[in-house]
């Protein structure tokens, strides 16, 4: 949310009303699982979509963010056991056994950062929780708000 407040809109063919938002139009609704889900993704997708559908972070139309979010952090885990496993040097076989930094390091850090992205989209970290407006909420203007620049 920018410094104007939350997106105003009107339901089509109506005049926008004063306090009608995205948030207050979208229905809030667990997406439905996708077929075919890695196993550890799968099992992502019924840890956490329970905990943000009962906090009202998620809609239907959040499955594709909610799936890649997911796929990022699996493959993220994956990369950072096997960083655990081998360490962050490892042999070159293509090249003499030489040492080189494991490839396992870039994918980690790589999908640590694309998790990170869709994570603050769907409300997954403190930071990206402390900014959703909560409607009805007093909290979206310069009242109350002491850091607010006049």
């Amino acid at each position: 949310m920018g410094a104007r407040g939350p997106l105003k809109l009107a339901p089509v063919g109506e005049k926008p009303e004063t306090d009608a938002t995205a948030q207050s139009m979208v229905d809030v609704k667990e997406p439905e699982k996708p077929m075919g889900l890695p196993d550890e993704v799968s099992a992502l997708w019924d840890e956490i979509v329970p905990v943000l559908s009962e906090a009202g972070l998620l809609s239907e139309a959040d499955g594709m963010t909610l799936e890649m979010a997911l796929r990022h952090f699996s493959t993220a885990r994956k990369a950072s056991n096997e960083l655990l496993e081998q360490g962050i040097v490892v042999e070159d076989k293509r090249h003499a056994k030489q040492k080189i930094k494991s490839p396992n390091a870039q994918v980690f850090k790589d999908n640590s950062a694309a998790f990170l992205e869709y994570a603050k989209q769907l409300g997954l970290s403190f930071a990206a929780r402390s900014r959703i407006s909560v409607e009805g909420s007093d909290h979206g203007g310069k009242e109350g708000n002491p850091y607010a620049i006049d």
